[in-house]
């Protein structure tokens, strides 16, 4: 599988004061890849839309009807989830999307840490 491969494209680490920056001048979107059972026990980063990883696919896919709207090639795209596992692997299969300016915070932790703002 190409999101497994070790060579695949991966998005670029970014820090949590950085994403947090990105996010809030509006230069990205913040995506949260973890399920929504997660989000209802720790809450969610503020201005972050949830896609769980195993809807990612479908709901980043430009060619496809079910796209995000908020997900524009153009604009740069900071995911994340519980520990950075699964964000990795969005990371990687956004760049395979054709997501070209992709980052990777790895976890909620992260975003808290640089003091972004968590919604319940």
């Amino acid at each position: 599988m190409t999101l497994l491969n070790p060579f695949a494209e991966k998005a670029k680490p970014v820090s949590g004061t950085r994403a947090v920056e990105l996010v809030e001048s509006g230069e990205a979107a913040l995506i949260d890849v973890r399920e929504l059972a997660e989000l209802r026990q720790s809450g969610h980063a503020r201005g972050a839309i949830n896609i769980p990883l195993g809807a990612l696919r479908e709901r980043a896919d430009p060619r496809n009807a079910s796209c995000e709207p908020s997900l524009v090639r153009a604009q740069a795209v900071i995911v994340y989830c519980a520990t950075g596992a699964r964000s990795a692997i969005a990371g990687k299969l956004l760049r395979k999307l054709g997501h070209n300016e992709v980052y990777d915070l790895g976890s909620l932790g992260n975003w808290q840490a640089a003091g972004g703002q968590i919604s319940t």
